[in-house]
């Protein structure tokens, strides 16, 4: 069976990391320890028991991943898989959109220092991201249409925030590293 996170080391800035369903060899990883910069993500059809499962190709500037990212993109990975029903009562799969759009923000934010997320399906076919770490509290929401939304919430001070992605990525980047210091 094909792995689902591959990255072969192709040239300069391609990663060599694998995963064969759901558990990753950490062989050939080292954590990285600065951001990715315009990853590259490609995603292509794999065989699956129940959808076809896609193999996530990334392409960074960097030899190395965070072991926290190679682990979300392997959940990430499961749950593009799920079937229509998963929950039992007829939750909607993960759409392509939702998981390309997971996969683009883990490799954006899930860098060198910051905290894994904990990953699961919303039953209209998106992707929550969330971390409770620290006093913290952060939900990023991937919808079915790839729309990204999220909140946070410090237990300590009471600040509190909700919004849309676009225009508040260095407030999400100062979130995750309160979560994670």
């Amino acid at each position: 069976m094909p792995g689902l996170v591959d990255a072969v080391d192709a040239g300069p800035g391609v990663l060599a990391a694998s995963s064969v369903l759901g558990r990753l060899s950490a062989a050939e990883t080292v954590a990285a320890t600065y951001a990715l910069a315009d990853p590259l993500v490609r995603t292509t059809p794999q065989e699956s028991p129940w959808r076809p499962a896609r193999r996530i190709a990334i392409r960074a500037p960097r030899r190395d991943l965070p072991e926290e990212l190679l682990h979300a993109l392997e959940r990430a990975c499961e749950l593009q898989q799920l079937p229509r029903g998963w929950n039992s009562y007829g939750a909607d799969p993960v759409s392509d959109t939702a998981f390309r759009q997971t996969i683009e923000f883990l490799t954006a934010y899930v860098v060198r220092g910051i905290a894994g997320p904990v990953l699961v399906p919303t039953v209209r076919g998106g992707v929550q991201l969330e971390w409770h770490r620290r006093g913290v509290d952060i939900e990023i929401e991937v919808g079915p249409d790839g729309a990204v939304s999220w909140c946070a919430e410090d237990r300590h001070s009471g600040e509190e925030v909700e919004a849309g992605l676009a225009g508040h990525e260095a407030t999400v980047r100062t979130w995750l590293r309160r979560a994670s210091d």
